[in-house]
């Protein structure tokens, strides 16, 4: 009788063994997916955070405001400043300049009222893109020799660099 016994009671410890090791795996897989979520969802967070920085970053670019009389005015950018940033990127040294504030992006004005141009000011792709995140900021665009204002918008695009 008491074999009977030490081996129900043996046949129960294994069996409450198993329970707590099914658990300790479920556990393991729930906390490998949802770390793998965070992690995705963190990279997501960094790229629109990088987007909209890149993006205030231009906005407030000394190289292209619009100033009179030593007064900078906001949200706008002067048609001059403009196509001279494009003429000196086109040269490609300065990119270098400007990949530490722009990184992996594209940045293109473009006016849309009364007339439509666009001018793209920095493109550095740096090969291998899995996708891009794009914002888009309204800005004035002045003209001081005809001292005239157009409507425009700053597009910038930013690269999500693919593996490998």
């Amino acid at each position: 009788m008491k074999a009977r016994k030490s081996q129900i009671k043996i046949g129960e410890s294994v069996a409450v063994l198993m329970i707590f090791f099914i658990l300790i795996i479920m556990g393991i897989i729930f906390w490998s997916r949802y770390s793998q979520m965070s992690a995705t969802q963190q990279q997501e967070t960094d790229i629109i955070s990088k987007a909209i920085k890149t993006s205030q970053t231009v906005t407030f670019l000394p190289e292209l405001q619009c100033s009179t009389l030593e007064v900078i005015k906001f949200s706008c950018f002067d048609l001059y400043k403009i196509r001279a940033m494009q003429e000196l990127m086109a040269d490609g040294d300065e990119m270098q300049y400007y990949f530490d504030s722009f990184s992996f992006s594209n940045i293109t004005v473009y006016s849309i009222y009364p007339t439509t141009e666009s001018w793209n000011l920095y493109d550095f792709t740096g090969g291998n893109i899995s996708g891009y995140v794009t914002t888009q900021i309204p800005v004035a665009i002045y003209d001081p020799v005809t001292m005239k204002f157009a409507f425009g918008y700053v597009n910038v695009a930013a690269y999500v660099k693919g593996r490998g």
